[in-house]
């Protein structure tokens, strides 16, 4: 389930994904939020770091951070007083991808500022993938406003892939 919506997300399917991020042309008037949890070790980040390859090969925009790598930037904007070109730089991406943003859960100017960004991200049709070691939506434990945005998106569970799929996958690697 995670594969084929990151699929879709991403744009690789050539019928049932057109219109995703690839394509750029959203029959609703909204985003798409996508959150892909799943134990640590399971791929998750090689997933979001795959998608952004693919926006990136499609010529899409993407801001992509580690949920550490969000707080450093949001603090040192803050510090910096530029907290509004941080900003302007993040709504300037076509897609917004935070990996593993449960490393977030307990600092709340962070995930406000967070949930901001995303619900005026996807207000303005764009993309938004967010990744967690938590893999229950009730354990986010985040603001009800970014808990009600998560939840209205797709929200997919890995697990850890199996022995043919990692041959599988070696095969494409060593191939391309």
């Amino acid at each position: 389930v995670a594969l084929r919506a990151c699929q879709h997300f991403a744009g690789y399917e050539a019928k049932e994904g057109e219109g995703a991020a690839v394509g750029g042309h959203h029959t609703q008037e909204s985003g798409q939020l996508i959150c892909i949890t799943g134990d640590v070790g399971h791929g998750k980040t090689h997933l979001s770091q795959a998608v952004r390859s693919t926006l990136d090969q499609h010529n899409k925009k993407v801001a992509f951070f580690a949920a550490e790598t969000f707080l450093s930037s949001y603090v040192s904007a803050l510090r910096k007083k530029t907290i509004c070109e941080f900003k302007e730089t993040l709504m300037s991406a076509d897609v917004f991808i935070v990996d593993d943003v449960h490393a977030l859960i307990g600092k709340k100017k962070t995930i406000d500022e967070l949930t901001n960004i995303i619900c005026c991200a996807l207000d303005a049709g764009k993309n938004v993938m967010l990744t967690s070691a938590v893999s229950e939506i009730g354990e986010f434990n985040l603001n009800k406003r970014l808990m009600s945005r998560i939840s209205s998106g797709i929200v997919a569970k890995i697990s850890k892939p199996s022995e043919s799929l990692k041959c599988k996958v070696a095969s494409q690697m060593i191939m391309s």
